[in-house]
């Protein structure tokens, strides 16, 4: 673990070491956790479940504004090898810095991608105000609801094609919204490693940046399973992510 008040305190040829030799980095106090959980807590107040979506719904133009979705089973808008299907059951809401603010998150969105440009030596606001090269960050949230959300061992091969054409070096941001024995018992995050599997989420506290490289095998165990599911609410685990995504459609 990287304990880290700004940027500046972190050394990169530590991190990157880091997460080459263990497919994973947790980053501590960039964000503070008070701030986090204050955010989470106005976030559950403005969501909406009437605003859900179909798994397979959402094309470029729709998630490239507020657009909210839930995802069961394998079902995706990208046909895949059965292989390559990720079976999941989570709920996506896409919320990009130029949409309107209903989850009053901008400033967090603003701060985790600077702090993402500048592990990849990127200006602090590439791809946020706008889309350059194609390329543009999918702020979004990611609930993983108690009663079962859950999603199968994985590689991030789509984000990580779109980094790897575009050559940009792939690493996935995860920014902790909950947090374990706050907000769910059991189940989260896990890294598959070296044919061993490492529970992540234990060690993850509200306001924690997970990083995974590009090859780490992961994935989420099933949140709470014998809690009754109830999709009308924002319980269980909730982080945010940034993957930058590419698309045709022009957004100044």
């Amino acid at each position: 673990m990287i304990i880290a008040k700004k940027f500046s305190d972190i050394n990169l040829n530590n991190f990157n070491k880091l997460i080459q030799n263990n497919g994973y980095v947790i980053i501590r106090g960039l964000f503070k956790k008070k701030e986090i959980r204050e955010h989470l807590k106005i976030l559950r107040k403005n969501f909406r479940a009437k605003r859900d979506n179909s798994s397979n719904s959402g094309g470029h133009r729709e998630i490239m504004k507020n657009y909210q979705k839930i995802c069961v089973g394998s079902s995706s808008k990208i046909q895949l090898k059965e292989k390559d299907k990720i079976y999941r059951l989570h709920r996506i809401i896409y919320n990009p810095i130029w949409s309107p603010d209903i989850y009053n998150l901008r400033s967090i969105f603003k701060k985790f991608c600077g702090l993402r440009n500048q592990f990849l030596n990127y200006r602090y606001d590439y791809a946020t105000k706008k889309v350059e090269k194609k390329i543009w960050s999918a702020t979004r949230i990611l609930q993983y609801p108690k009663g079962g959300g859950h999603m199968s061992c994985h590689k991030d091969f789509v984000v990580s094609k779109v980094n790897k054409k575009n050559k940009i070096k792939f690493y996935q941001f995860i920014l902790n919204m909950s947090q374990l024995g706050k907000d769910f018992k059991k189940g989260g995050a896990y890294i598959k490693k070296n044919k061993k599997i490492i529970y992540l989420e234990k060690f993850l506290k509200s306001g924690d940046i997970l990083v995974y490289n590009g090859s780490s095998d992961h994935g989420v165990y099933e949140v709470d399973p014998n809690h009754k599911i109830e999709m009308s609410k924002l319980n269980g685990r909730v982080i945010l992510m940034n993957s930058f995504y590419q698309t045709k459609i022009k957004k100044n």
